[in-house]
């Protein structure tokens, strides 16, 4: 299905690119932009959406164990300065 369809798509670009007035350069352009145009189109991709991998609990838990190691690390700073 997917093959008949691009089949069909790619001699459409072609019959819109074969103006013979146009430089070689415009024509590429033209087909190139088409081509990724109809491509997109036709092959998409399905849009999923993640789980996250680690809940708000986890972050959390994780944003006091920071804390708790820098205070512990700033008191152990403070009692070798003395």
């Amino acid at each position: 299905m997917v093959r008949n369809t691009t089949e069909k798509e790619i001699e459409k670009i072609i019959q819109r690119t074969q103006n013979a007035s146009e430089s070689t350069e415009k024509k590429w352009h033209n087909y190139q932009t088409t081509l990724l145009e109809d491509s997109e189109e036709i092959l998409r991709r399905k849009k999923t959406s993640r789980k996250d991998w680690i809940s708000d609990d986890t972050w959390g838990r994780i944003g006091n164990r920071k804390e708790i190691k820098g205070k512990l690390l700033h008191a152990n700073n403070e009692t070798k300065k003395k």
